[in-house]
């Protein structure tokens, strides 16, 4: 398919929603059922402020002149081989300076998420959707699970079609235990033409095809499918490397159990952040990027304590985390380099459950993003 005319149906329906690119959406259907290719498609599809440049960056990236070349449209809206050849550098500074996310956010959000082009996050649209939390158009709002799962292009095989309406085997992007996961198996309604007209001709049941915005973009093959699902789910993965607290007890001791209590709390109050109970006595397991808060109780204290650095914890007279152990061990991954930015939030061994609730949450606000702090 012509690289305009793939963009076109990609952004109609959320310039449709007044979301993304200039108001002319009349134009934009029009191009679409008339399967027309000029000059005046290719300027109004080049105002679209957030899509174009990373067109561009592809394209330059990859040697193709042109932005609207069909594989570089596909590399970003579905996902190929061109996203893998894009510079680690190239995109970083394309986020602070084509993007505008040094102006935009506040340094430790933005820290946060150009931090993730390091470990492997790629120029795709999902990158975009689950990263860049506020929709970038004639309305700026902050993204809630479900128009994030409108947002990200999905995809899923027909299995009922109607007049103006398809029934789709598709998933369903949902948060659950602390974090952002793609639920299989959700039937959904999707629009496919609007009066008497449509731009995807043929459509029966067992097709795949792509949806963005309740509306279906195009039929796809099973490379596309595998293709657009594996960057999908990648930054998906992406989205918790840089924001993990490791809850250390357990539940079924009475001593272990203090800081336990609140992880489900503390997941409904910090959605944006990964919250894992675990067993020290099972082995430290340090995330290999971003910061690792450790949350524990330690004797030794009257109130809840931060500490930046393991040695002054393990040192400090008085003090001690409850299983003298994880300080040791927590030395040893230090020099072994394995630990890259680790705070330690120490919790008295006794405190009253209100008053414990009121400080973690305090000294939480004090280490995590504020962006982090009411996502969804």
């Amino acid at each position: 398919m012509n690289g305009l005319r793939r963009c076109t149906r990609y952004g109609f329906s959320p310039n449709k929603l007044k979301y993304c690119g200039p108001d002319k959406n009349r134009e934009l259907f029009g191009y679409m059922v008339k399967g027309v290719e000029d000059a005046g498609l290719e300027q109004l599809l080049g105002d679209f402020g957030v899509m174009y440049p990373y067109l561009r960056l592809i394209a330059e990236e990859n040697g193709i002149k042109d932005p609207f070349d069909e594989r570089v449209v596909e590399a970003y809206w579905i996902g190929n081989e061109l996203l893998e050849g894009v510079s680690m550098k190239q995109f970083y500074d394309h986020l602070l300076e084509k993007q505008g996310l040094k102006k935009r956010f506040k340094m430790k959000y933005l820290k946060w998420v150009v931090g993730k082009v390091p470990v492997g996050a790629k120029v795709h649209h999902s990158f975009h959707v689950f990263n860049v939390w506020n929709r970038t158009g004639h309305e700026a709002k902050p993204h809630t699970v479900e128009t994030m799962d409108k947002c990200r292009i999905s995809w899923g095989k027909v299995v009922k079609q109607a007049k103006d309406k398809i029934r789709v085997k598709t998933q369903e992007l949902v948060y659950r235990d602390g974090r952002l996961r793609l639920k299989d198996g959700v039937e959904k309604e999707v629009s496919w033409r609007l009066g008497d007209k449509s731009f995807v001709k043929g459509l029966k049941k067992g097709d795949w095809v792509t949806v963005h915005w309740d509306w279906v973009c195009e039929k796809v093959n099973q490379k596309q499918v595998r293709n657009l699902e594996k960057y999908t789910k990648w930054h998906l993965r992406c989205e918790y490397n840089f924001m993990r607290v490791s809850v250390f007890g357990n539940p079924d001791l009475k001593k272990d159990s203090l800081v336990v209590g609140l992880v489900g709390r503390l997941r409904r109050k910090f959605p944006g952040v990964e919250f894992r109970v675990e067993d020290p006595g099972e082995g430290l397991k340090p995330p290999k990027d971003g910061l690792w808060v450790i949350l524990d109780v330690a004797e030794g204290i009257d109130r809840v304590r931060v500490f930046e650095k393991v040695d002054k914890l393990v040192e400090e007279r008085g003090v001690s985390l409850h299983d003298y152990e994880v300080g040791t061990e927590l030395k040893l991954l230090k020099k072994l380099g394995k630990i890259r930015d680790l705070k330690i939030m120490a919790v008295p061994m006794k405190m009253e459950e209100k008053e414990l609730w009121r400080e973690v949450v305090k000294k939480l606000k004090e280490v995590i993003p504020k962006e982090l702090h009411r996502r969804y």
